[in-house]
């Protein structure tokens, strides 16, 4: 039987991973990093010394996804990306001893595509997207995920793929994506003066046009005069530009003050976990509950935004 865990369990694994996985005893998480998409729960690890991304298929035919990638990657001899499956390694119900998989990337030093693209030369740039194309063209794969923030690049402008969880042969997918990543590094790049095309020059990764902050859970808060909101990882807003103030996303939420004065939590689609109707919220990321503060009244809610 195929099983999968929940995102609350994998959540779990994370804070005490002793307790929820077999085998895989020398590593430890960072929880700022975990995330969630259709498939896959993740998180950054550090595992015998070296840094990965760890992946839980949080839903029916996700295990077989990623084995069937884990496939196609070794067709190359793993020159793409290395994932290893460890089978019945997350503890998943103890009354019933039932287990889910766990996959594992080795992941390389560096900064995401998404950051380089405004502090590293237009010329690099395009060498590695170059090395990178034939890359995939050498070994005839496709990714089907390429995105800005699903690319490291290292010291020596090399770019590695990580999230290589949709691999399979042939390079059919893969176009579009590139295309729209060559056209941001001739908007973006940095030319050998030091300026992009719109002659502003970030003078650090944490400086962008706009006053873009860190990439967090694919999204990045934007400051402008109309208000707070967030781009995704190809710079397209996604989260309009609304409200007062609002925090990086941490676990699917963003603390956020609307422009009336009101808070509330969002996810990273802009639902209100917790309606905006309160003066101030407090999120505690050790057990998961909100303390929602509205005059001397006080409102506990669980992780998943019940009231308790």
């Amino acid at each position: 039987m195929d099983y999968y865990s929940s995102y609350l369990q994998f959540r779990d694994c994370v804070r005490r991973p002793d307790l929820w996985l077999r085998t895989l005893t020398d590593i430890s998480f960072d929880e700022e990093s975990l995330a969630c998409s259709k498939y896959f729960a993740e998180c950054k690890a550090i595992i015998a010394g070296k840094p990965c991304m760890v992946y839980a298929p949080i839903s029916q035919g996700s295990t077989r996804i990623a084995v069937d990638s884990i496939s196609a990657l070794s067709s190359s001899g793993n020159a793409i990306s290395s994932i290893a499956h460890y089978a019945d390694e997350h503890l998943t119900n103890a009354h019933y001893d039932a287990y889910a998989s766990i996959f594992v990337e080795e992941i390389t030093e560096g900064v995401l595509l998404a950051e380089a693209l405004y502090t590293h030369t237009r010329r690099n740039l395009e060498r590695g997207l170059r090395e990178f194309r034939k890359l995939l063209r050498t070994h005839d794969i496709s990714l089907g995920n390429i995105t800005t923030t699903n690319i490291i690049v290292d010291s020596d402008n090399r770019w590695h793929p990580i999230r290589c969880l949709y691999a399979q042969q042939g390079r059919t997918r893969d176009a579009k994506a590139l295309r729209a990543i060559a056209n941001e590094i001739k908007e973006c790049g940095i030319d050998e003066r030091g300026h992009t095309t719109t002659e502003q020059t970030p003078s650090s990764s944490a400086d962008y046009p706009g006053k873009l902050f860190p990439l967090c859970e694919r999204r990045r808060r934007v400051i402008t005069k109309e208000g707070v909101g967030f781009v995704n990882e190809n710079n397209v807003c996604v989260l309009p530009y609304k409200y007062l103030s609002a925090t990086d996303f941490y676990e699917n939420r963003s603390i956020v003050t609307t422009i009336e004065g009101r808070v509330g939590i969002i996810d990273r689609y802009g639902k209100y976990i917790i309606p905006a109707e309160y003066d101030s919220i407090d999120f505690d990321k050790v057990n998961g509950d909100s303390k929602a503060y509205r005059g001397d009244e006080v409102t506990i809610f669980d992780y998943l935004g019940n009231r308790i």
